[in-house]
């Protein structure tokens, strides 16, 4: 496995910033505030609505989703993560203002916490259909008990994410190769501290024979494919008991939970239907091993731009239930039902 100290690398050697990489850092920096402003305005409503004790494991859905989103937007604010596709290269650059404030032999620590958070992106989908799903097949579970097999998935994902991760780290004998495509792509001026990591598409000796192969068999597809695969099954068992099934609730309630069910498929979806672009790129390259150059910047745009959708679908959801709430009244208990199911 790379050596996660001795591979962070400072490059630079430029003489002129270009214009391609202040409109890049112009945008992701932008993706970073306007996320950070949504998940801030979330907390305080969060803190505003009033949720009664039934529907306590929601609360701690939405609260853990929105300081999920909140640190990974702030940290993408002064880190500006992009990335480059090229010379059968996948390259990870953080050059924003922020890595003047961090000691090379202290960065794996950001890197780590900044690529988990991402990982989390779909590895945290799952969460809220199991919520949902164990709220109407088994109502009179505790709170504790509800949030552990809701949250089970990602804890077992970030055990494989510590184990993968450092794959992204690449070996100090190829280190420079990246370094190299970064500064002459992105024109990285030499006073400048840049961090780089990433991988060849197909293995290389230089680089322990660590390639996006790996990454994408051990890491990507496993943890992409088990969250999803949660989510969608959850999904299909909870529309059938909310219809099929026939769970009895009162109409204010079934409204309610139904309300929800948009809330959490939309929200889950987003991800899959965003990051869609960015890992049909990923995969495709790596299959075909071709140079994206300039379309690289596509990768980074959809990748940052999740955080602010699943905070707008967070916010619309919170918004109707303010509305409700103002009309008289607390958030509705979702979990007094009734389950009728067929043998």
């Amino acid at each position: 496995m790379p050596n996660l100290i001795e591979s962070v690398f400072i490059y630079g050697n430029a003489t002129m910033i270009g214009k391609l990489r202040f409109f890049v850092q112009a945008v992701v920096t932008a993706e970073g505030v306007i996320a950070t402003i949504l998940f801030s305005i979330l907390f305080a409503l969060l803190y505003i609505v009033r949720f009664d004790k039934g529907s306590g494991a929601y609360r701690v859905f939405l609260t853990v989703s929105c300081a999920h989103g909140f640190m990974l937007s702030t940290m993408l604010i002064p880190l500006n993560f992009l990335h480059l596709i090229r010379n059968g290269d996948f390259v990870n650059i953080a050059f924003g203002f922020g890595t003047d404030f961090i000691a090379p032999e202290n960065f794996r620590i950001p890197f780590l916490i900044f690529t988990n958070l991402v990982s989390y992106s779909w590895e945290l989908v799952p969460t809220a259909s199991v919520l949902q799903y164990i709220a109407l097949t088994m109502p009179k579970m505790s709170l504790s008990y509800r949030l552990c097999l809701a949250y089970a998935w990602p804890v077992i994902a970030f055990v494989i994410n510590y184990l993968y991760l450092p794959y992204f780290i690449p070996a100090p004998a190829y280190r420079e190769v990246l370094a190299r495509n970064s500064r002459d792509f992105y024109k990285i001026h030499d006073h400048e501290r840049v961090y780089v990591y990433g991988f060849p598409f197909l293995p290389k000796p230089e680089n322990g024979d660590i390639s996006a192969i790996d990454v994408a068999i051990k890491f990507a597809a496993p943890t992409y494919s088990v969250s999803y695969g949660l989510f969608l099954f959850n999904v299909f068992r909870i529309r059938k008991n909310l219809t099929v099934y026939g769970v009895r609730l009162s109409s204010r309630t079934l409204k309610m939970q139904k309300q929800f069910f948009r809330t959490q498929l939309t929200q889950g979806l987003s991800p899959l239907i965003v990051l869609s672009v960015p890992f049909s790129i990923f995969f495709t390259v790596t299959i075909l091993g071709y140079n994206l150059n300039h379309f690289s910047i596509i990768y980074s745009f959809a990748l940052w731009f999740t955080p602010i959708v699943q905070a707008l679908v967070m916010l619309s959801y919170i918004k109707a239930t303010l509305n409700k709430q103002m009309n008289g009244g607390t958030v509705h208990n979702l979990t007094k039902t009734s389950v009728s199911q067929p043998q």
